[in-house]
C-alpha cells in the first residue's frame, strides 16, 4: 500500500471507494499503523515514504587487554557487535572504561568501529574514542557519536582497538546504532 495524496472533496462525491482510498488507506501507511516493533523509529526513505528502523546495542562488560599495536584489532574477547538494517546513514556510539599500564601522553589507547556487510569500512581514528593517561592504571570512562555514511542493508558494527605503548585495558564497552 502507499500513500495517496487525498482528493479534494465535493458536494455528494464522497463514495465508500474515496473513503478507503484516501482516509482508510492513508491510515494504515502512517507509523502508528506500521509499528511492529517496540523501539523502533521511523525513516523516510522516498517522498511520502517510512521505513521502520530497529535501534540496537551491544555491551562487553569483561575487561580485556591490549599490548602496543599499530594498527586497529579485536580484543581476545571482541566486541561489542550488533549486525542491523540500515539505511545509507547510522549515529554510532561506542564507549568505555580504559587505561594503560604506564604514563604519558604517548601511551594512548583508541576504540572505534569496523562496518562490514553491506558496507565495508574498516576502524579508523576519525571517529575513534581516543584516550591519554595521566597516571599509570587511571582508569577513565569516554564515549564518542558519529554520523555515518553506509551503502542501505544489512551491516555489522564491530568495535575494534589499538594500543600506541605500554598495555592498554578495556572494560565496560558499550555500543549503539541509531540506523537511519
Amino acid at each position: 500500500m502507499v500513500w495517496t495524496a487525498p482528493m479534494t472533496a465535493t458536494a455528494g462525491a464522497f463514495t465508500a471507494a474515496n473513503f478507503n482510498l484516501h482516509i482508510r488507506d492513508n491510515l494504515n501507511v502512517q507509523s502508528p499503523a506500521l509499528a511492529t516493533v517496540i523501539g523502533s523509529h521511523f525513516v523516510s526513505t522516498a517522498a511520502n515514504t517510512l521505513v521502520q528502523r530497529k535501534n540496537a546495542s551491544a555491551y562487553v562488560a569483561t575487561s580485556n587487554t591490549m599490548t602496543a599495536s599499530g594498527s586497529y584489532a579485536d580484543l581476545a574477547i571482541p566486541g561489542p557487535t550488533y549486525t542491523v538494517t540500515t539505511g545509507t546513514k547510522a549515529i554510532v556510539g561506542i564507549s568505555a572504561f580504559t587505561g594503560n599500564s604506564a604514563a604519558g601522553v604517548t601511551n594512548r589507547q583508541w576504540m572505534s568501529i569496523a562496518v562490514s556487510g553491506a558496507t565495508t569500512t574498516a576502524a579508523s581514528d576519525t571517529w575513534a574514542l581516543m584516550m591519554t593517561q595521566n597516571a599509570a592504571s587511571n582508569y577513565q570512562c569516554a564515549s564518542v557519536w558519529t554520523l555515518m555514511t553506509l551503502n542501505a542493508g544489512a551491516n555489522t558494527f564491530t568495535a575494534q582497538y589499538r594500543v600506541s605503548a605500554g598495555t592498554g585495558t578495556f572494560y565496560s564497552r558499550g555500543l549503539v546504532v541509531i540506523p537511519l
